[in-house]
């Protein structure tokens, strides 16, 4: 008995660590239908829990044959209770309040997924868009710059085109009262030479 016994919670034991390793994998499912983890890790720890109990009071009930068999019966059915409620009560109140959850989850998951494409898309027409944009902007830029620079440039060349239009005027002003000076010095120097000479 003891033999078999060991062997029996072994084979159990196995089970529930890979009903553990199970619940892991699938923590992250994105459907709720499908979305156990939390459910059956309750259920191990229930069942865990129940086992050690039941364990326990089997053997310190060893000499009370009906005693044991009852603890051990209401331990195991209580335990398959537990479970069976922890995973389909769930999804019994998920499908009677919402009876299309199924078809629903299909229908989130395709639109999801369309959303993720699109948002790609748009994300690249956006980038393109955005860089389209701002090369546009330097252009506007540079072409506003250069405008700028265009209307110096013609102030300038207006004020060089002036100069040069005034130039003969003030050349020929110049000339005259430059003549005059030297007129005066001439008439200056004479008059200085006339009276040295008398």
């Amino acid at each position: 008995m003891t033999i078999w016994l060991g062997i029996v919670y072994a084979y159990k034991g196995l089970l529930m660590l890979f009903g553990c390793f199970l619940a892991w994998e699938t923590r992250n499912v994105s459907i709720p239908a499908l979305n156990d983890s939390k459910y059956i890790g309750m259920s191990v720890y229930n069942v865990g829990i129940m086992c050690i109990i039941g364990a326990a009071v089997s053997f310190l009930t060893r000499d009370q044959p009906n005693v044991q068999f009852c603890i051990v019966a209401l331990v195991i059915i209580f335990c398959s209770t537990i479970t069976l409620c922890l995973v389909f009560v769930p999804k019994l109140i998920t499908l009677r309040t919402n009876p299309d959850a199924a078809t629903q989850n299909r229908r989130f998951q395709f639109t999801q997924n369309q959303k993720k494409e699109d948002s790609k898309t748009s994300t690249s027409v956006t980038s393109v868009n955005q860089a389209s944009t701002s090369r546009l902007e330097g252009l506007q830029s540079e072409n506003h710059r250069l405008r700028m620079k265009i209307t110096e440039l013609d102030k300038d060349l207006e004020e060089v085109t002036m100069q040069l239009q005034d130039t003969p005027e003030k050349t020929t002003y110049i000339k005259q009262n430059h003549y005059q000076d030297l007129n005066d010095i001439l008439s200056i120097r004479n008059f200085t030479d006339s009276k040295g000479e008398s």
